[in-house]
């Protein structure tokens, strides 16, 4: 990738940082930048806390810090954040990334961003205590487009993914 985009926490950017500097890649490795727009839901759970800007900076000196323009955490209020601010979360990113000239990215944030990106607005989100959700629910990640189902399924099912690689089409 020639840009990593990752979310403004440190297991993200711990993510990013390590998989950047894989011993296939340069010494040097990409341009991380991190986003305020890639981090996970908040919820009521203080792990969803993002510690300060400065803080974070100390520890990811490299990092591109530009786009945290807030030293507090923004997003957390101690409730579950609801979809509607997810989408418009995801819709800021998508115009970060539409504004970056680098033409392999690699984004690196959680699964419920990812769920975010990859369902429409009127579809449920269905990770953890989610208000939007009934107690009985559809699956995890609706796969019923897929021509695999069932093998997206499995992978999708433990909510684990946390990055992917965007290459533009031919």
């Amino acid at each position: 990738a020639e840009l990593v985009l990752a979310g403004a926490a440190v297991r993200s950017l711990e993510t990013a940082w390590l998989a950047s500097r894989a011993p296939a890649q340069s010494s040097m490795g990409p341009r991380i930048v991190a986003l305020e727009e890639l981090r996970s839901r908040a919820s009521a759970h203080v792990h969803t806390r993002r510690v300060s800007r400065s803080e974070l900076a100390a520890r990811f000196p490299a990092v591109d810090f530009r786009h945290v323009r807030s030293e507090t955490d923004p997003i957390f209020t101690g409730e579950t954040e609801g979809r509607a601010a997810l989408d418009r979360r995801v819709a800021a990113f998508l115009k970060v990334l539409a504004a970056e000239p680098a033409r392999i990215v690699a984004v690196v944030t959680h699964f419920t961003i990812f769920l975010t990106l990859f369902q429409s607005a009127d579809e449920t989100l269905v990770v953890g205590r989610n208000p939007e959700r009934p107690a009985s629910g559809p699956p995890l990640f609706d796969c019923s487009r897929s021509a695999e189902p069932e093998r997206l399924r499995r992978f999708f099912e433990p909510g684990e993914i946390r990055s992917l690689v965007i290459v533009p089409a031919p």
